[in-house]
């Protein structure tokens, strides 16, 4: 289950990345057709979208090194769980 997790959050970053930079790309070279200004208004675009991009890769990024960190931290906590569980003081208890 957790491999079909990474997989999708893999496709939603590598479709975040085309469109954010895809879509202010086409709509500078429509403006670069109609105000005849090109390449400014596609360059312009293009800058954005790679911003765009960027930001929206770090937000994911930071989302999923939470969800690790708090995994990690979960797995952590129930292994101190267990082994408090069988320490052998719990053996001493009952003898004595």
């Amino acid at each position: 289950m957790r491999q079909f997790s990474l997989l999708a959050q893999a496709l939603e970053l590598a479709w975040v990345v085309a469109l954010s930079i895809l879509i202010p790309l086409g709509i500078g070279l429509w403006l670069d057709r109609r105000f005849d200004s090109a390449p400014w208004l596609t360059l312009v675009g293009m800058v954005v979208g790679v911003v765009a991009s960027t930001v929206n890769v770090l937000r994911q990024m930071s989302a999923i090194f939470r969800a690790l960190d708090e995994e990690y931290a979960a797995r952590k906590a129930r292994r101190r769980a267990e082994n408090v569980a069988d320490s052998p003081a719990d053996e001493k208890e009952e003898t004595d």
